[in-house]
């Protein structure tokens, strides 16, 4: 096989049939804060838009040759922004409040932070069969029962 003329998706497919590739598959799954300081996407873009996201997963992946992705933040409701009461920036953050109380803030070159007004569970409530993902700066905050959007 001449050198690097597989492209991923081939090389991926090859090696998962155990067959000879150009070289072995590279996957990496970069941390987001690397995705919000080196694309041009705003961090809350990147962290509440499932289409951004997406744009730098592919971005970053082709930057570095990786042969695919690994998707490291689960799905957004993608009416997120018609639930946007007001944003405001003060301090080198974003601050966006939102329909359903509590806020995100989006301190400039980190992460974003959610603070919510709800209810949490403790941990003799809950039931470990009932939860799928915890991720406390989720706009709509840890749900249990486990549901992922704005409604109740």
């Amino acid at each position: 096989m001449a050198g690097n003329t597989l492209r991923g998706k081939e090389r991926v497919k090859l090696a998962m049939r155990h067959e000879p590739t150009d070289r072995i598959p590279v996957f990496c799954q970069l941390a987001i804060g690397h995705y919000m300081r080196h694309t041009s996407y705003a961090p809350q873009l990147i962290w509440y838009s499932p289409d951004v996201l997406s744009s730098a997963y592919v971005e970053l992946a082709r930057e570095y040759r990786f042969d695919g992705i690994l998707v490291n933040l689960p799905g957004r409701p993608l009416d997120w922004q018609n639930h946007i009461i007001s944003k405001t920036r003060e301090a080198g953050q974003l601050r966006i409040d939102w329909d359903q109380g509590g806020c995100s803030i989006v301190p400039d070159g980190d992460n974003v932070h959610y603070f919510g007004v709800g209810h949490r569970s403790s941990l003799d409530e809950i039931d470990p069969n009932e939860l799928f993902y915890i991720e406390p700066h989720n706009i709509t905050e840890v749900k249990y029962p486990f549901y992922y959007d704005f409604g109740e």
